[in-house]
């Protein structure tokens, strides 16, 4: 047996020495990988199977937390109701602390409660007087059940008793004094199942609930596998946290850690809102760790067969590639050990024996084409006589001139035939009684090209000293001329102030040149900016045709008997000619010495200096502006020069555009049909518009509201009147029961038909029917005018007759559209309004209610639990606005600039459509209106509605 087990090997492995050795470890080697790739696919399907777990695991947790919240706040809210809402209820406890007919108050008391109970899902139901004392009760309540009292709402406690239950108190009032107490008991039976139900939750999977009880403790209720109330420590099991503790700290998340028994456990959990009451799902670890378990059942066969196909690959594919590599072994060392670079062994004939990657890529030639062949071929003619003759002589006589001799510069060639220079080495070595010759090869070329480069840059380098020295030069110049342009900059910004508030004159005299077509009033405006802005004490505008003829001429500074002896205008000779013909810029000293000059005619005052600017309008000149005499006596300088020029190219500007706007005037005439069709289809689609607002105003509040309004108006018409004359036959028959009464005395004291009278008032109590009767008749009256109202808001909002431009009282819509949304608001939202004062506005009601609704409804979704909203008004000019600000979440800066997108909401599918917004929008700006929006997230949002307050007439 022993024998077959060597054999075995030796097929397997291999007989010698280096060739079991390298068998050996590619065996190895594939055992390990084996191996490895086992353990990833296991440890890959492990954290799948984890994960799965794990995000079931927080959705049961959340699903149940979600109920936990939802049946509280319902029994929270049901104690509420009955406290607050009942004012029946209110009434008879006001009786019963008053000591009126203790008896029939009490039973009516506990018919009441035995409606309520059943109606509400109660299993007992209590009232109690100021004193703590039952007064009335029905339904049974729990004998000493596990109780936990919640943390919020304060008056409630959880309770286990086969189930759980919720036990809630809550205070009755009436005007704002204190007659009572309600306690109730719900039986949470949605919650029950929920809690109970494992399925999917393995054998040991299970729900926790927990509150910290004084002492460090948790006290919990039953679970799947402690069907008993019971307590731990809340600091945790052996130093290590449990889930329950962390939840009740206000912490969630996923953990591995002991349970409540030592076991090792896998469990989410997560605090219940601010009950006080924490929650965790868990389940055992090994259960956990079981589905993995399983998967080896088909990964280690899996594994076995690999390895059996690899030992077989191993015996059949790289033995005989084991064998090979043991035989090229001395060879390949040789050429390892005894090259660093590129490597060519060749035998005493020269014939090329091996060749290195490193040599075939420096000669450019494949391996193959190399082996086999004379060494010459790598070498340019001049060197291969001389390598074969050096060869001969080596083995002639023995004596080496290169061999073992160190490196030599000397030349290669490549197979495209370039030569290049490198550096050889020459050893030789004995292989099996064969000499071979060693070449050791390293390019030099990059190695020359290098050191080219590197003269080539320390030339440059001399070339850049030296402009940096002329920079540096340049610089010490620049910063000498800095003090001179610093105390230019100044005097430069005193004329830029001067020259944009002369800009903005200019402007301000186009924009009245375009409103009122006073060519003159705008020239002169112009030049009384110009002479400002640079101290001239005279200036004129000169304007000529397109055949050079002076056609206006407008002065500023000389006055109105000056101009009565010079005449209105000048002869078009002299300096004016010339500076229109020259159409050039001129600074002129002294008049008197300019060749151009012809005199001043009788009376025209005195003038010496002088500054000429043509204006050009398309490439034509069209006037000339002239200024003489600086304030002083100070001749124009170049700085003048250049601020004239840039307002008499924005005059310019000016002229050319209004050539322009002339042209287009022309152009409009043949665009008014176009414009009248344009119009024309504009009015369609502000009639589709409205159209389509009214629909979808119609379609979700307006049909809902006229057929309310219209199936409710006539049985509420009924029942008011009939109230009225009820109201008036009861007066009647009191009135007549007061003369009964006031008929008693006539009876003898003995009479029978007395005593049953006397009785029977007794027995109907007649004197608190007859405080309680009005009583009633007014409650039943204010209810059905409450009814009247709302129906009467439902038409005010839905405005379903009004739909045209009308005026209206915004304060009105306000009410009626609060008083429709009011049941959307009421539970989570404190309303606060702050009227201003408001005139009646133009506007179409029914959309602007549609606004107020979006609005409104908006901003008590925002408000996630408890918050106020808002809703001020204030009048502003000939606009008024409207404000609904919210206390709730606010609006990220990211979705800030996209609320008002069509179909764009950040609610979840199915709570909204991305249109209210949108539709306000439009509304607002069909109104010529706007709407402005503040928000910041976690502190509120603010919208403002601005509306003239009249509308403008249509053009």
């Amino acid at each position: 047996m022993a024998i077959e087990k060597r054999k075995l090997s030796d097929i397997v492995f291999g007989v010698k020495g280096v060739e079991r050795r390298i068998g050996f470890l590619a065996a190895a080697i594939f055992v390990l990988a084996v191996l490895v790739t086992g353990s990833i696919i296991f440890a890959v399907l492990a954290q799948q199977l984890r994960s799965e777990f794990e995000s079931g695991m927080v959705r049961t947790l959340n699903d149940k937390a979600a109920l936990f919240q939802h049946e509280i706040e319902h029994g929270s809210i049901s104690a509420i109701s009955i406290a607050t809402r009942r004012p029946r209820l209110a009434v008879l406890m006001s009786a019963f602390n008053a000591g009126v007919d203790i008896k029939e108050t009490r039973r009516e008391l506990s018919m009441a409660l035995d409606i309520i109970r059943p109606d509400m899902n109660l299993s007992a139901l209590a009232l109690y007087d100021v004193h703590g004392k039952l007064v009335a009760g029905s339904g049974t309540f729990l004998n000493k059940p596990f109780a936990v009292s919640l943390r919020k709402p304060d008056n409630a406690a959880l309770l286990w008793y086969d189930g759980f239950y919720l036990a809630v108190t809550a205070a009755m009032q009436q005007n704002g004094v204190n007659i009572g107490t309600v306690r109730m008991e719900i039986p949470l039976l949605a919650m029950t199942a929920a809690f109970q139900d494992y399925r999917g939750s393995g054998e040991t999977g299970e729900t926790v609930l927990c509150a910290a009880i004084p002492d460090e403790r948790l006290r919990c209720f039953p679970t799947r596998l402690h069907p008993q109330p019971f307590d731990v420590p809340i600091g945790g099991i052996e130093g290590k946290s449990l889930p329950m503790s962390l939840a009740i700290a206000g912490k969630s998340g996923i953990v591995t850690s002991l349970d409540y028994r030592l076991q090792s456990i896998f469990g989410a959990y997560r605090p219940l809102g601010s009950s006080g009451l924490g929650i965790a799902v868990k389940i055992d670890g090994r259960e956990l760790r079981q589905p993995a378990l399983k998967h080896l059942l088909w990964i280690v066969p899996f594994l076995i067969a690999l390895l059996g196909l690899g030992f077989a690959l191993l015996r059949w594919q790289v033995g005989p590639l084991v064998r090979e590599m043991v035989n090229a072994r001395a060879r390949v060392h040789g050429i390892v050990d005894n090259s660093a670079d590129g490597i060519v062994v060749i035998d005493e004939l020269g014939v090329v024996e091996s060749i290195n990657y490193s040599a075939a890529r420096i000669f450019g030639y494949p391996s193959f084409e190399v082996i086999g062949r004379n060494v010459n071929m790598l070498m340019p003619d001049p060197y291969r006589g001389m390598h074969d003759e050096g060869i001969r002589n080596y083995l002639r006589t023995g004596e080496a001139k290169v061999i073992g001799r160190g490196a030599r510069e000397v030349q290669g060639q490549r197979k495209d035939g370039s030569v290049f220079p490198m550096e050889l080495s020459l050893g030789e070595m004995m292989q099996d009684g064969k000499r071979l010759f060693i070449a050791s090869i390293r390019d030099t070329s990059k190695l020359k090209q290098a050191h080219d480069e590197l003269k080539s840059s320390f030339f440059a380098l001399q070339v850049i000293n030296e402009e940096l020295e002329e920079a540096h030069a340049q610089l010490r110049k620049a910063e000498q001329d800095k003090d001179r342009q610093m105390d230019a900059l100044a005097d430069a910004n005193v004329r830029m102030a001067l020259f944009h508030s002369s800009m903005e004159q200019i402007h301000q005299a186009d924009m009245g040149f375009s409103e009122s077509g006073d060519s003159q009033a705008f020239y002169h405006s112009i030049l009384c900016d110009i002479m400002s802005l640079i101290n001239a004490r005279y200036g004129a505008v000169g304007l000529f045709d397109a055949s050079g003829k002076l056609q206006q001429f407008l002065t500023e500074g000389i006055s109105e008997e000056e101009k009565k002896l010079i005449g209105p205008y000048p002869v078009g000779k002299g300096l004016l000619q010339a500076f229109y013909k020259e159409n050039t810029i001129t600074r002129v000293g002294r008049i008197a010495d300019d060749p151009h000059s012809c005199g001043f005619p009788p009376g025209h005052p005195p003038m010496t200096s002088l500054l000429g600017v043509p204006l050009n309008v398309r490439g034509v000149t069209r006037g000339v502006i002239y200024l003489t005499d600086k304030s002083g006596g100070e001749p124009f300088t170049e700085q003048d020069e250049m601020l004239v020029e840039m307002l008499a190219r924005e005059v310019e500007h000016i002229l050319e555009r209004g050539e322009l706007v002339a042209r287009l005037r022309d152009s409009n005439q043949d665009l008014t049909r176009e414009r009248e069709e344009q119009q024309s289809l504009i009015e369609k689609l502000h009639e589709a518009q409205g159209q389509l607002l009214q629909s979808e105003k119609m379609a979700s509040i307006g049909q809902l509201a006229a057929g309310v309004a219209h199936e409710i108006n006539n049985p509420i018409g009924y029942v008011y009147s009939n109230l009225g004359s009820l109201e008036k036959y009861m007066q009647d028959l009191f009135s007549m029961l007061e003369a009964f009464e006031a008929a008693e005395g006539e009876f003898p004291p003995e009479s029978a038909s007395l005593s049953r009278i006397l009785a029977h008032k007794e027995t109907v109590d007649l004197s608190f029917l007859k405080e309680d009767i009005p009583t009633l008749m007014a409650e039943s009256k204010e209810g059905i005018t409450r009814v009247k109202k709302i129906v009467q808001d439902l038409k005010d909002f839905s405005h379903v007759d009004e739909a045209e431009w009308q005026k209206s009282d915004l304060h009105h819509g306000l009410n009626s559209t609060l008083n429709i949304v009011w049941n959307e608001l009421k539970y989570k939202a404190e309303v606060v309004k702050e009227y201003g004062e408001l005139p009646e506005i133009e506007c179409i009601p029914s959309q602007l209610n549609q606004v107020f609704m979006n609005l409104l409804v908006n901003a008590g979704h925002a408000i996630e639990s408890q918050g106020t909203i808002t809703i001020r008004t204030g009048h502003e000019g000939d606009q008024v606005w409207v404000e609904i600000a919210d206390t709730g979440k606010g609006i990220d800066a990211s979705n800030l600039k996209r609320i008002f997108e069509p179909f764009f909401t950040t609610k979840p599918v199915g709570k909204g459509t991305g249109l209210g917004l949108s539709l306000s929008y439009g509304i607002v700006t069909n109104h010529h209106g706007r709407i402005e929006v503040e928000s910041t997230p976690g502190v509120g949002t603010r919208f403002r509605v601005w509306l003239p307050v009249r509308q403008a007439a249509p053009t």
